[in-house]
């Protein structure tokens, strides 16, 4: 464990963040901060589009964490450039009020690692990087996604280390070109998540509850193949679908009128994490029908509530569903494959052993393990500086 210092703190830089107006986005970072049980002085640093407000807000969120959110306006015709003044200016902004870092723990590398190679060049401050985004891939041929690939591999060029949140991220990060060790570290799941041995729906329901939790948006998780599996299977099968998400459920709602599905689905949320964890608990099965995922945390979380899932064979998913007893692999887009799944799971889940998913799910995903891990790569990199000033 990194020795508390009252001169030298963790500055953690996040390309995505919750705020005011946007309090979803990048929540999966913040939790991973928040839960890491590091006992030393630490700061997470972002930046918030604002049309009025410009500096630092600060935000402390217990004794040794304090959220530093940077509000800038961004130029309509140039909000990449806008962005990178706006970390031209909070580098000064940091140096002055806080001194400097003793590590800098990146997270998503575009665009937030211009401002870690800042201190780099500058301070010789050493930083790591946890990757999460999906716009590396390289399957995707984008402009947008060539030029941020071309970004980061210059900008994080000098990372000590790498962390990928599943072996396939791990894999397209080294075909960027980035020679660093890569480790593998998934996302924190909170502990309000994990399976308690009590399940309101251990017993079976009846009839089957399915449920689905996203951002809905369409482009990556496919919500209008989710609804046509439905609706082909929904005559003939009696079942329950829920739907939670935090997007806009306007245009959702109607295709669910118009599939003449509004007595098979309902719609709720947006939920807070806890919400979601009490959601999942009381169903039997959940449906991810992603085109792509570099993760997926709610994936995670459904499987160490000991819910089983049928979910597509893209992306960082068989991290998660690694073994056939926690659920079904399916081929992305293939909507006939999801339908037919939902019936076999209608007419076979007692294959499905809820204290058994949980069970594998914590042997990988235990907020233990995340603290272990974590703690050990800030505890090796803290002794690779104090060697070097040596």
């Amino acid at each position: 464990m990194i020795q508390k210092n009252n001169q030298k703190y963790i500055l953690h830089l996040s390309s995505w963040y919750p705020s005011e107006k946007n309090p979803f986005n990048g929540d999966f970072i913040q939790r991973n901060i928040q839960y890491s049980g590091i006992k030393i002085k630490e700061l997470v640093f972002c930046l918030v589009p604002h049309n009025y407000k410009k500096g630092a807000t600060l935000t402390s969120v217990n004794e040794f964490l304090t959220e530093i959110r940077w509000f800038y306006k961004p130029f309509n015709q140039a909000a990449f450039l806008s962005r990178i003044n706006a970390y031209r200016r909070a580098y000064h902004y940091i140096v002055k009020t806080f001194g400097l870092p003793k590590l800098i723990h990146v997270h998503a590398m575009f665009d937030i690692c211009f401002l870690a190679n800042l201190f780099y060049s500058k301070h010789k401050i050493p930083f790591i990087v946890t990757e999460h985004f999906s716009g590396l891939i390289s399957s995707n041929r984008s402009f947008k996604s060539t030029f941020y690939r071309l970004f980061v591999r210059f900008y994080a060029r000098h990372a000590q280390q790498l962390m990928a949140v599943s072996n396939f991220l791990k894999t397209e990060l080294k075909k960027i070109g980035f020679k660093q060790k890569i480790t593998v570290l998934y996302n924190v799941i909170p502990p309000y998540f994990f399976f308690n041995g009590i399940i309101q729906s251990v017993q079976k329901s009846n009839p089957l509850k399915i449920i689905h939790v996203s951002s809905l948006d369409e482009k990556s998780k496919n919500i209008s193949g989710i609804l046509k599996a439905i609706s082909s299977i929904s005559k003939n099968h009696d079942f329950e679908f829920t739907i939670i998400g935090n997007g806009d459920n306007v245009k959702l709602k109607s295709k669910i009128q118009e599939l003449g599905l509004s007595s098979k689905i309902a719609i709720k949320g947006p939920f807070s994490h806890e919400q979601v964890a009490q959601e999942l608990r009381k169903n039997d099965l959940f449906i991810l029908f992603s085109h792509f995922e570099t993760l997926s945390c709610v994936l995670c979380e459904a499987v160490v509530s000991g819910v089983p899932a049928i979910a597509t064979k893209v992306g960082g998913i068989p991290d998660v569903i690694f073994s056939e007893q926690m659920g079904i692999l399916i081929d992305p887009k293939d909507t006939q494959a999801l339908a037919r799944e939902i019936i076999n799971f209608i007419q076979n889940r007692d294959n499905f052993d809820r204290f058994k998913i949980a069970q594998l799910a914590n042997d990988r995903f235990s907020l233990e393990k995340y603290q272990a891990n974590i703690q050990a790569i800030y505890s090796s990199i803290s002794t690779q500086i104090d060697e070097s000033n040596n």
